[in-house]
């Protein structure tokens, strides 16, 4: 990813049926821009005819961080829990989310993303919104108040915090996909400059979001270690048997790294 480009993250917001919700998301995502984050929601940023969960499921490896902005969506007036129970309770004036929040948050979490939870100040406790179920901070916000996003410490602290941890994500991503090429590279003689330099070449093509140049030279890498006598030929071993040694290794891992690269490139 080159310097230049904002970092990915997951937004979970239902669809504004309000004014003030809309003018509270955006103040968000400009804040968020104004950081090196990009917010990315189904049916706002990106789309697909699949059913939902699945775009959102691959969406997930590829963010850094999500973020959860719940909302009034729904408003009971009257009604019952645990109806023809022993214990019924009556319930009024309650305010609930889209469920999506909880689903998304969800997802977000099983995948291992830094997670920032804010909540309507009269959204009922429940779900991602419950403080006793994860080890997540919740701040909850006034969205008649979108000022509040950089001007209230106790919002925008928790913010900033969750940015570090995303930007902390993202890099620890990069130095993972690093350490694959070096483990790729290790496998070969210190001296097969060839190898080393596709290699490094395909990590270049990687942090600059060329998916589809990386997985050529990787195809090209693949074609040519199919047999010892042409890894011998190409790769400078000094020896046949010294290329059969390695072969299999290589390719092995090889092969998972280029899957790894599909699989990203799919998603993209």
């Amino acid at each position: 990813m080159e310097k230049t480009d904002k970092i990915s993250v997951f937004l979970s917001m239902g669809t504004p049926h309000k004014n003030i919700q809309q003018e509270y998301r955006d103040e968000l995502n400009s804040y968020f821009e104004s950081q090196g984050i990009i917010a990315e929601t189904l049916g706002a940023t990106f789309w697909s005819n699949e059913a939902p969960l699945i775009p959102i499921k691959k969406k997930m490896k590829e963010v850094h961080g999500a973020a959860i902005l719940g909302m009034e969506r729904i408003h009971l007036i009257s009604g019952c829990e645990k109806p023809g129970s022993h214990s019924p309770s009556k319930l009024e004036e309650l305010y609930f989310s889209t469920v999506w929040n909880h689903i998304e948050a969800s997802m977000a979490y099983q995948t291992g993303l830094p997670l920032l939870i804010l909540k309507e100040d009269k959204l009922f406790p429940e779900g991602i919104f419950d403080r006793g179920i994860h080890e997540w901070y919740i701040v909850e916000i006034n969205p008649e108040n979108p000022e509040e996003i950089t001007n209230n410490p106790g919002i925008k602290g928790p913010i900033d915090y969750w940015i570090e941890q995303v930007k902390k994500h993202y890099e620890e991503s990069q130095t993972a996909k690093d350490d694959k090429f070096k483990e790729s590279s290790d496998l070969i003689c210190d001296n097969n400059d060839n190898l080393t330099f596709r290699l490094q070449d395909v990590f270049n093509k990687l942090n600059n979001e060329k998916m589809d140049d990386a997985i050529q030279i990787l195809t090209e890498l693949l074609d040519s270690v199919k047999d010892s006598k042409k890894i011998s030929e190409e790769f400078s071993f000094s020896d046949e048997n010294e290329a059969h040694r390695v072969k299999n290794q290589f390719i092995t891992h090889l092969s998972q790294l280029f899957k790894e690269l599909e699989d990203e490139n799919e998603i993209r």
